[in-house]
C-alpha cells in the first residue's frame, strides 16, 4: 500500500516562514507541486527576476494504528536543466515534536540535533532504510523537505509529489464498525435534564443511563426559580455523581448533555449492553465495478521481466444501520436525531487503522421498531458509508512478452551475397 502526498491543497502544507518581516520563501504552485519562491534581495516581496531562497516545507501527518511499517519512498523530484539546487528529507515519528535524519556512518536513525539538525538526506537514503525508521507505540510518520536553490539562487528544485509505501496489519470490516463507533461516541450528545429533592446536600446521582457530559449547570429551582446561580462544581469518575457548591435544601435542577454507550450490535450488545444506547449492526459491504482493475508495474531491472500489476484499491459502499434504544420514546427519538447530527453528509468518518477516511454518502428516514409490551422503543437510522479499501490481493505477477527484431549485414556484401545483406526477426518470451 502506499501514502501518495500531491500537495492538491495548500492547507496540507506548512511553511517554515522567517523571521519578519521576511516572508515564507516557499510556494505550491498549483498543478504542479511545490518550489521555491523568488524573492528580492531583502526577501520582503515576490520578484519574479529574483532568487530563492532554502527553505522548508512540512507534509501533513500520517496517523494509523494498524500501520506495521515503511517499506520504501519515491518521490518526483526535479532538480536538473531548468531547475537546480537540491532536495533532503527529515522524518518524525511523533507528528512533528522531534525529527530523525539518518546517520550514514552508525548506521542507523538519530535524532536531527546539534550536529544533525542540518542534516537532511536524500531520496535514496530514506528509500534504502525505510524498513528501519522506528515507529513509536501511537503509529504515525511526518515528512519535512528541505528545499536549496543552486550557489547563485538562481534555478530552484520542484518536488512534484511524494509517495511512501506502508505495510498495514488490519481487517477492513472490523476497522469501519470501530472507527463508526468511536465517531459517535465522541460526537451523539442528547440535551437533559435531571431533578430531584433534596436537604442539606451537596451532591446529586442523575439516574437518566445517559453519562453526564458538559457543559453541566446546577441550580435550586426553590431558591432560585430564575436560574441566576450556577451552582455546579465538578462530575465524579463515574459520570453519574454531580458536585455542588454550597449545599443546597429543595428542588435541585441539573442540566448537561448525556453521553450514550455505543455498541456493536453483534459482538458487544449480547455482552455489555444497557439501555439506553446506540447500536451499530454488522455493515453489508458492497462493492463498485471498476472497469480498469490493473496498474501495471514494469520493472526492468528484473532479468525474468515479470511484470507487477496493483489492483487499485476497491470503491465500495457499506450500508450500516444504526439503532438507538430507550426505555422512554422521546428518548429514543432524541438519540436518533443525535446520531443523525452525527453522521451528517458533510462529515466523514476517520478510519483508525489507516488514517483515511470513511465519506458518508446519505443517511435514510428513520425506522421506528418499538415493542411496548417490553417497554422497549427503538428508532433505527440507515447509513451508507463510502471509500476505498484494499480488498484484493494488492499484487499480482504477469508475464511480459518481449518482441526482439534483430538485422544482420555481412561485414563484406560482395562474399556473402548482396549490398541488402540479411535480414531475420525473432520474437521471444521471457519470464514465463
Amino acid at each position: 500500500m502506499n501514502r501518495i502526498f500531491t500537495f492538491e491543497t495548500q492547507d496540507e502544507l506548512t511553511f517554515v516562514v522567517p523571521a519578519l518581516p521576511k516572508i515564507e520563501r516557499a510556494v505550491r504552485i498549483c498543478g504542479e507541486g511545490i518550489t521555491l519562491r523568488r524573492l528580492d534581495p531583502l526577501e520582503e516581496h515576490y520578484d519574479p527576476a529574483g532568487r530563492g531562497f532554502e527553505s522548508v516545507v512540512t507534509l501533513p501527518n500520517h496517523k494509523a494504528n494498524a500501520l506495521k511499517e515503511l517499506t520504501g519512498f519515491r518521490a518526483d523530484e526535479f532538480t536538473t536543466g531548468s531547475f537546480g539546487g537540491s532536495i533532503g528529507y527529515q522524518l518524525s515519528n511523533d507528528g512533528g515534536a522531534t525529527w530523525l535524519t539518518f546517520d550514514t556512518a552508525l548506521p542507523g536513525w538519530v535524532p536531527a540535533v546539534g550536529l544533525f539538525a542540518t542534516v537532511y538526506v536524500s531520496q535514496a537514503v530514506v528509500e534504502k532504510n525505510a524498513g528501519t525508521f522506528p515507529l513509536l507505540p501511537v503509529k504515525q510518520f511526518r515528512i519535512r523537505v528541505q528545499l536549496k536553490p543552486n550557489a547563485s539562487g538562481s534555478k530552484r528544485p520542484l518536488l512534484k509529489n511524494a509517495v511512501v509505501f506502508l505495510e498495514y496489519d488490519y481487517d477492513f470490516e472490523v476497522d469501519l464498525a470501530r472507527s463508526l463507533k468511536h465517531h459517535l461516541e465522541a460526537l451523539v450528545r442528547v440535551r437533559m435534564t435531571w431533578c430531584d429533592q433534596l436537604s442539606a446536600a451537596s451532591t446529586i446521582a442523575v439516574d437518566s443511563g445517559l453519562t453526564v457530559g458538559g457543559p453541566v449547570k446546577v441550580y435550586n429551582l426553590t431558591t432560585d426559580p430564575d436560574r441566576t446561580t450556577d451552582l455546579f462544581v465538578s462530575v465524579a469518575l463515574d459520570g453519574k455523581t454531580v458536585t455542588f457548591s454550597p449545599a443546597q435544601t429543595g428542588q435541585i435542577e441539573v442540566s448537561y448533555f448525556g453521553i450514550p454507550k455505543v455498541f456493536i450490535a453483534a459482538e458487544e450488545n449480547y455482552q455489555f449492553g444497557s439501555i439506553p444506547a446506540v447500536l451499530i449492526n454488522v455493515p453489508t459491504i458492497t462493492t463498485r465495478r471498476d472497469l480498469d482493475t490493473l496498474i501495471k508495474e514494469y520493472d526492468t531491472n528484473r532479468e525474468t521481466f515479470v511484470s507487477r500489476s496493483r489492483p487499485r484499491r476497491t470503491l465500495f459502499d457499506a450500508a450500516v444501520v444504526i439503532g438507538c434504544q430507550a426505555q422512554l420514546k422521546h428518548m429514543a427519538l432524541a438519540l436518533a436525531d443525535a446520531v443523525e447530527r452525527a453522521i451528517d453528509p458533510h462529515r466523514s468518518v476517520l478510519s483508525e487503522a489507516i488514517g483515511e477516511t470513511y465519506a458518508v454518502l446519505s443517511v435514510g428516514p428513520k425506522a421506528q421498531l418499538d415493542q411496548v409490551v417490553r417497554s422497549l422503543f427503538v428508532t433505527n437510522v440507515p447509513v451508507t458509508l463510502g471509500g476505498k479499501a484494499w480488498l484484493r490481493p494488492e499484487f499480482v505477477e504477469v508475464d511480459v512478452a518481449r518482441e526482439v527484431i534483430t538485422t544482420v549485414r555481412p561485414a563484406d556484401p560482395e562474399q556473402i551475397g548482396g549490398s541488402a545483406g540479411l535480414g531475420f526477426s525473432e520474437t521471444t518470451t521471457v519470464g514465463g
